[in-house]
């Protein structure tokens, strides 16, 4: 690979990871498969922590730098996922880096990359729809319920809810054509969305702590029973 001393990029060994911290779609499927590799826990410390430090002069440790922090910066880069690639993309993220969406900094590659939480990050700019659109596609498979360090408030939750009456789908403009595609389309149009369905999703992943997911219910009619939280659930 390289030696412990070498230089790569222009910021040492991180310089691995600077094209799929962009966000950009196009690059994170292009380094995919070298990604991957590097962000498996024993790779990571073999190849990247030692290299870190003699490269960039920053310890790994100190900064708390781990292969998790950088897959979920990774997803709310890629974030929200209104086009087919950065679906893709997304998905890629989410499914094979393992990704969560973070409540907390230091679940975020902070060190590398100026991000504040996974939440923060989705509904920044008041983007509701665009919130709605990634929880949407985070829930979509019937895996294992959000850790607890990735579950929404009931602050999110509410947040959530000015989208129950919101149009998702929306056409691509000429940017994302010229990337996409003269005939893509928004990935929403050939999905069954509802906010119904995206409330009862996010009960099935708990995706929001049992205040959060109890209002949205609540919103659409339909009966939540409380799950176990904290040391119950452990």
């Amino acid at each position: 690979l390289f030696r412990a001393d070498e230089r790569v990029g222009y910021h040492g060994v991180v310089s691995l990871f600077t094209e799929p911290l962009q966000g950009r779609a196009r690059s994170i499927l292009h380094y995919a498969a070298r990604t991957a590799f590097f962000l498996q826990r024993e790779n990571f410390s073999k190849h990247i922590a030692p290299r870190f430090v003699s490269c960039t002069g920053k310890d790994p440790d100190r900064l708390q730098l781990t292969p998790q922090q950088i897959a979920n910066t990774m997803l709310v880069l890629v974030a929200p996922p209104q086009t087919p690639r950065k679906l893709q993309a997304f998905r890629l993220v989410m499914n094979r880096f393992g990704a969560f969406l973070a409540t907390s900094v230091e679940d975020m590659a902070c060190s590398i990359c100026g991000t504040s939480t996974g939440w923060e990050e989705v509904f920044c700019n008041a983007d509701i729809r665009g919130a709605a659109r990634v929880l949407w596609h985070l829930c979509e498979d019937m895996g294992p319920p959000f850790p607890p360090r990735g579950r929404g408030s009931r602050c999110h939750a509410e947040m959530l809810l000015e989208a129950q009456h919101l149009q998702l789908v929306r056409p691509l403009d000429a940017f994302e054509l010229e990337l996409e595609g003269a005939h893509a389309q928004d990935p929403l149009v050939e999905e069954n969305y509802s906010f119904r369905e995206l409330v009862q999703r996010c009960v099935a992943r708990r995706a929001f702590e049992n205040s959060g997911l109890k209002l949205l219910c609540e919103a659409v009619g339909i009966g939540f029973h409380p799950l176990p939280e904290g040391p119950e659930e452990e």
